[in-house]
């Protein structure tokens, strides 16, 4: 497979949300973006995802099937058990076959795939990389997914796998229309997913550069229980969507102080002046009413990070020192604490990880703050990998634990400076208030692959 060379830009139109509420689809006859409540974003990462009970994977290598043809394996680590097994039940079974529960073949597992885990069911959604609203530079100048300039995407339909738990009974339980691109985030609702789909143009720009374009980008429903889709609302092709409670939707929105132009937003030079001069705008979109609320605003000079936990957005500025928390409900700010490691990582159940902002775009320490979520408390961890440089990442959260890959099998390489030999990695349980703490008391798993298909 060829590589390409992404680069995402932000489109320039500055308009609040249309379309939600009065103008939704609906196809099955019910108020689809009425019966949008209690959302949550079930999207967990490309190819990984946990439940209660495990954490399944999928690795990134390919394998020579029997059918002559390429396909993927499907990975299970079992909390309980502390094991890893391949997601099958088949005694005798080599996992090198497309009849496999383990195995996805190449024409299954598309390039924006992701695993999903809702109420008892194991997803695979598969779909192939968004591109709308960037450009793409195809340094081996071969073909690209798109037809001539001014095409729509012509990629094949994206689609929902779903299966047990233990990878059986796996059928396709929806197609999406054919030319629509499908964009990475999923949310929940009762019997319900729901999911950002859009149509994608091209623009060619240069001989390896193309521009893509989204338009008719909306919130679309599917029903579990009789797979029908409706329509919840219109969205912007500017606005990016980073959470969700009730029935809203928490986005941001990048603000110019112009409106940019296509040669603008493709040189770099003048881009990153642009965009020194704007702001981002935060905010929550009711869907029952299609209104936005505009809940907090933050300048472009400097980095922002951000988190989505519950009804609580929490922000932060790069040198400020300090991490704000807004109530998306009340729109009330406070500072949620004070800490020059403020660079926002990602929020769990009950802390919020995050760590330093490092110097000249270079992190010196791998290190984490975990600041609890019920009282602002600060706790700093100084666990990292032995065998290498970096931080210890989290994998899977239970209710008292974490998955964690706390180390590679890695050793240095010995010709080229800084660089690593990497042949698998190392997975580990871990109570968290240990990770809190510092404390290396690792359950360790044991693997039966190199652990490497992250």
């Amino acid at each position: 497979m060829k590589k390409l060379v992404v680069t995402l830009c932000l489109l320039t139109v500055l308009l609040s949300f249309a379309g939600c509420g009065e103008n939704s689809s609906k196809q099955d006859g019910t108020g689809a973006a009425e019966k949008a409540k209690d959302l949550t974003m079930i999207t967990q990462g490309r190819l990984r995802c946990t439940s209660d009970q495990g954490y399944y994977y999928i690795g990134e290598d390919s394998i020579a099937l029997k059918e002559n043809t390429f396909g993927f394996r499907m990975m299970y680590v079992d909390y309980e058990t502390q094991k890893e097994i391949f997601l099958c039940n088949r005694p005798g079974c080599e996992h090198d076959s497309e009849e496999c529960p383990a195995v996805f073949s190449d024409t299954d597992l598309k390039m924006g795939s992701s695993l999903l885990f809702y109420n008892g069911y194991l997803y695979l959604f598969s779909h192939d990389q968004d591109l709308g609203g960037g450009s793409m530079t195809d340094h081996s100048a071969g073909s690209n997914p798109m037809e001539d300039d001014g095409a729509s995407f012509t990629a094949d339909s994206a689609c929902l796998y779903r299966m047990n738990p233990d990878g059986t009974d796996r059928k396709k339980v929806f197609t999406f229309d054919e030319g629509l691109s499908l964009e990475d985030q999923v949310f929940a609702s009762g019997d319900t997913l729901y999911f950002i789909t859009k149509k994608v143009t091209s623009e060619k720009v240069n001989n390896q550069t193309t521009y893509y374009a989204s338009s008719q980008r909306r919130l679309v429903a599917v029903n579990t229980q009789d797979w029908k889709s409706s329509t919840i609302c219109e969205l912007d092709t500017d606005v990016n969507v980073i959470g969700a409670f009730d029935n809203q939707l928490v986005f941001y929105q990048t603000i110019f102080d112009h409106k940019m132009s296509r040669e603008e937003m493709l040189d770099d030079n003048q881009y990153l002046d642009a965009l020194n001069k704007s702001y981002n705008s935060y905010g929550v979109l009711d869907l029952a009413e299609g209104k936005s609320v505009e809940v907090a605003k933050l300048s472009n000079k400097k980095i922002n990070t951000y988190a989505v936990k519950g009804k609580k957005l929490y922000l932060s500025t790069e040198g400020k020192g300090k991490i704000e928390e807004i109530d998306l409900v009340s729109k009330e700010k406070k500072t949620f604490a004070e800490t020059a490691d403020s660079c926002i990582d990602r929020a769990y159940d009950d802390v919020l990880s995050c760590s330093s902002w490092g110097k000249n775009g270079e992190i010196s320490d791998n290190s984490r703050l975990y600041i609890h979520l019920n009282d602002g408390s600060i706790e700093k961890s100084k666990m990292q990998m032995k065998s290498m440089e970096g931080a210890i990442e989290i994998l899977g959260e239970r209710k008292d634990q974490f998955l964690v890959l706390y180390d590679y099998d890695a050793k240095k390489d010995p010709v080229y400076e800084g660089q690593y030999n990497i042949n698998g990695a190392k997975y580990a349980l871990i109570n968290k208030e240990d990770l809190y703490k510092g404390n290396e008391n690792y359950h360790t798993i044991k693997l039966i692959s190199s652990g490497l298909g992250l």
